[in-house]
């Protein structure tokens, strides 16, 4: 039997661009979030929150008197982003898929192969970051567009195109300052362990604990900014300042007494979520 040499070659190939290795890693991790079936529950109830807002649209669409949540910019940012219900979901979503990213790598020893592939340790950050940030962006941007779509169709205000799209740009830059925080700080806390359960946990726990300090010291201190420290009324509070602050102005006919038609036009600020006007 002839005996073949089997000595090291250096391979002499061509590498792919560096976004093009970069790009190969985001792809690979996208559709890990979807393989289970935890995470599509909770995305359908954050999607279930748009159709239940959109149903409300479509019944008071005709309506004399709307209530103010349907008017202004309040839909999609007091009820949708700012809801403690969307809060509590994104968390849920961040410890289930943001926080087994890098543990789920370092459990499976899968950085070896990854970095033996010409990517570096920042191509492998920047690659993770960015899929989490894609991710979060279909919870967030992509149902509160679905929202400005359906307020633009069926709200009884009658907006300019450019308030209509001041609104779009404010929607999109919310999304990114609630997105990039919770997607760093899930990643640094899914680089501290093996375990995705733990690093997890340290991302609720960081989370929720962030709600404590800001109670506890809202009850002793009595001062406004103890609200910030707490994580989605800062995101909130940040995320205000992109929206246009207009009054909701509608004009609602009814009759007085006496029987003389009367045709106020009143003025809402949109810091009043949930106000029915009679």
């Amino acid at each position: 039997m002839g005996i073949h040499e089997q000595s090291y070659e250096t391979w002499s190939g061509s590498l792919q661009s560096r976004m093009s290795r970069i790009w190969a890693l985001i792809v690979s991790g996208l559709g890990y979030p979807f393989s289970r079936r935890a995470n599509l529950v909770v995305i359908g109830l954050m999607y279930l929150m748009i159709l239940g807002w959109l149903f409300l649209l479509y019944i008071f669409a005709s309506s004399s008197a709307p209530p103010v949540f349907v008017l202004g910019n309040n839909l999609y940012r007091s009820w949708f982003f700012n809801h403690g219900l969307f809060g509590f979901l994104l968390m849920i979503l961040a410890s289930t898929v943001g926080a087994t990213m890098i543990s789920r790598d370092l459990q499976h020893n899968a950085l070896l192969m990854i970095f033996s592939k010409a990517i570096s340790r920042s191509d492998y950050l920047i690659s993770r970051f960015t899929t989490l940030v894609l991710f979060f962006l279909q919870v967030t941007l992509l149902p509160a567009v679905i929202l400005w779509l359906g307020q633009w169709g069926m709200s009884p205000e009658d907006l300019s195109i450019g308030s209509r799209l001041r609104d779009l740009f404010a929607i999109t830059m919310h999304s990114f300052i609630i997105i990039i925080p919770f997607a760093s700080v899930v990643l640094a806390c899914s680089s501290l362990t093996k375990r995705p359960h733990v690093a997890a946990m340290l991302w609720v726990l960081f989370y929720l604990l962030t709600w404590v300090f800001s109670s506890i010291l809202e009850r002793t201190v009595d001062q406004e900014w103890c609200r910030l420290l707490w994580w989605q009324n800062l995101t909130a509070r940040v995320g205000e300042a992109f929206y246009e602050n207009r009054p909701a102005k509608i004009g609602i006919p009814f009759v007085g007494e006496g029987g003389s038609d009367i045709s106020p036009l009143l003025e809402m600020g949109p810091s009043v979520p949930g106000l029915i006007l009679v």
